[in-house]
């Protein structure tokens, strides 16, 4: 890595608090644009990892780089770094730092879900080296948002002020969520669920024969809830129920073959995977 690409990668990083955040995007997005301006060569550079400035914008949600870029060279969008992760791979890896994602950033995501143009769109269900798609690696990094001190009685508050306006509830509800400024974890899932719903296998496997399903599990409880919730929502967990029925089916014959094999085994309740057993 020579020194114009180390100042460039180095450039790549959030210094500041939140509150800052904007202003601090849009001073990075400028830097970058700038240094490109003098070398365009730096344009498809990458870090020791492989991972592209665009990997990084998309990673540190700073939007207005992402177009930047993708202004210069619309290809851009499907590199892959040293492991095979996209661009959907560092976003997720960005907004899972935290229990909260920003308003901006999830919008943005929401759009490229639900935008088959987008040029995002096609790697939303790509896997990386070893087929871990993002959906896995959101499951594998899934915080359950705990609310903070003080938001449980302000709910309570609201709840007993609307009693009053029950005529305004679906106004209010849509005026609230317009004036979100953070969205959670399960806010992404919910999303990226919905795209199995129009294509692709959400209960498909990695190489290392894991799915979704089994990553939530081995997450925690919270994990594995908010993604069956989010699958119900679509009514992908319908093809669940399906699943198991051609299991159990199976278990059921190969224990049928087993008691042919051996007759006495059933009247032991030795038959090996019997579930009469």
């Amino acid at each position: 890595m020579d020194k114009k690409t180390r100042e460039l990668f180095e450039l790549l990083q959030y210094k500041k608090g939140k509150k800052e955040r904007e202003r601090e995007a849009k001073e990075i997005a400028q830097g970058v644009k700038d240094m490109l301006d003098k070398d365009a060569y730096l344009l498809r550079s990458a870090d020791r990892r492989f991972a592209t400035i665009l990997h990084r914008a998309v990673e540190l949600q700073n939007f207005e780089l992402v177009a930047t870029l993708l202004q210069i060279d619309a290809s851009l969008y499907d590199d892959t770094d040293s492991v095979g992760w996209n661009a959907m791979h560092f976003f997720i890896n960005g907004c899972t730092n935290e229990q909260t994602v920003s308003r901006e950033g999830f919008e943005w995501f929401q759009a490229v879900c639900k935008t088959k143009s987008n040029p995002f769109y096609p790697i939303i269900l790509q896997g990386d080296a070893k087929g871990t798609t993002p959906l896995m690696y959101l499951c594998s990094k899934y915080i359950q948002y705990e609310k903070q001190p003080g938001e449980e009685e302000n709910e309570e508050e609201e709840k007993d002020e609307s009693k009053d306006d029950d005529d305004d509830d679906a106004e209010d509800m849509e005026r609230k969520d317009k004036e979100k400024q953070e969205y959670t974890h399960y806010d992404v899932l919910e999303v990226i669920v919905g795209v199995y719903k129009e294509e692709g296998n959400i209960f498909a496997s990695n190489a290392l024969g894991e799915t979704a399903l089994g990553i939530a599990q081995n997450r925690g409880e919270k994990a594995l809830i908010a993604l069956l919730k989010a699958m119900r929502k679509y009514k992908l967990d319908e093809e669940l129920h399906v699943i198991k029925k051609e299991k159990m089916k199976k278990i059921t014959r190969g224990s049928m073959d087993n008691v042919t094999r051996n007759p006495t085994a059933l009247a032991r309740g030795t038959c090996s995977g019997c579930v009469i057993a």
